[in-house]
């Protein structure tokens, strides 16, 4: 009798769960894998090396044309090589990414905590009231 006695103490104490496998994956591994990619493009705007642009003439400074290319898409043109039939490369890197996974972090993380805050005790409660009167 004393490990039924012990099973129904223990089981008084567990609450009963208010939400699913699927919200538990959505506010903690699709919004920590957004804030990982938002410190990766971070550290690489702040720390690594931005686009360095090459000019022949000198009429624009050279940070000027950096800031430019790295907010709008820039084009590979090969010197030396006359050579028609190479295509031209298009390399877009835009300073708006980071800012972007940030927003999509808080979109999958802000449902959450709103439905913690408000419903959650309030579905809890119900259950708890259900598992009691049963």
């Amino acid at each position: 009798m004393l490990p039924l006695t012990l099973l129904k103490w223990k089981s008084r104490d567990v609450s009963p769960k208010s939400h699913s496998f699927l919200i538990d994956f959505n506010q903690i591994h699709v919004c920590n894998l957004f804030l990982f990619c938002f410190a990766l493009s971070i550290s690489r705007q702040y720390f690594g090396e931005n686009i360095h642009c090459q000019l022949d003439g000198h009429r624009v400074s050279q940070s000027f044309l950096d800031t430019k290319y790295f907010i709008n898409s820039t084009l590979t043109n090969f010197s030396g090589v006359e050579d028609p039939i190479l295509p031209v490369l298009y390399h877009d890197y835009y300073q708006w990414v980071s800012i972007v996974l940030l927003l999509q972090a808080l979109s999958f993380h802000l449902p959450f905590r709103l439905y913690y805050k408000t419903l959650h005790s309030y579905v809890q409660e119900l259950t708890i009231q259900k598992v009691e009167t049963s």
